[in-house]
């Protein structure tokens, strides 16, 4: 009975983000959680670097936040909506290391309006379903939203705002896998702790049971008192 409670508690405690494949590793979303983190503060850091390293810290940003999104759900089975944005992400994060330099201007829009409409979908996919939004998802797409409207209306330093901008999403997206990461091994460790710390029944020496299963004689050799 104790075996299966643990069992339930772990599962309701994962379910709430639950890995997609399930068997995904803590460790590994903590890795890309720490590299999503540094590539979002050299974005932020040095937006005014030449065009190819800008686009290759946007294509690994884009990886990483699509990996986010495909690797972490909020529901136990997966929705169309993150998974489709998750897929756009790192379809538009090839796009972006392959022909980010020769067409920046036009590939810096694309993604605007890719961000924006990830934003949106976040955002109202879980009102539409009349579910309960969570707050990082709710910050992504706020930040997704803000950036393609600033992006737009800002033509003139598109590549230093979408940087700057982008590195700030890259960097909620590894708060995201590395608080999950944290969430994930908790559980795991917790039911090995606790079978590591409970007390084992006490045993009766078998020397002091008699063969006949008879009480032993007080003051007998196998009398334990004696």
């Amino acid at each position: 009975m104790a075996h299966r409670e643990r069992e339930t508690s772990g599962a309701g405690a994962s379910a709430l983000t639950r890995p997609w494949p399930a068997r995904t590793p803590w460790w590994l979303l903590l890795v890309l959680g720490v590299g999503a983190v540094a590539i979002g503060l050299a974005l932020c850091l040095d937006a005014n670097a030449p065009l190819p390293e800008i686009f290759l810290l946007i294509a690994l940003g884009f990886l990483v936040c699509g990996l986010d999104d495909l690797l972490i759900l909020d529901e136990p089975r997966p929705r169309p909506v993150p998974v489709i944005i998750g897929v756009s992400f790192i379809v538009f994060g090839v796009l972006a290391a392959a022909w980010g330099p020769r067409y920046p201007v036009v590939l810096a829009y694309a993604i605007a309006g890719v961000l924006g409409l990830a934003g949106m979908g976040r955002i109202l996919a879980p009102l539409l379903r009349g579910e309960r939004t969570r707050l990082l998802t709710v910050t992504r797409g706020i930040v997704e939203i803000a950036l393609a409207i600033i992006v737009f209306f800002v033509p003139f330093t598109t590549l230093v705002v979408l940087a700057i901008g982008f590195g700030i999403r890259v960097i909620v997206s590894g708060v995201r896998l590395g608080y999950t990461a944290l969430r994930v091994a908790r559980p795991a460790a917790a039911p090995a702790a606790t079978e590591e710390a409970a007390p084992h029944p006490p045993t009766r020496p078998i020397d002091t049971i008699p063969a006949d299963g008879a009480a032993p004689e007080p003051g007998s050799a196998a009398d334990p008192s004696a």
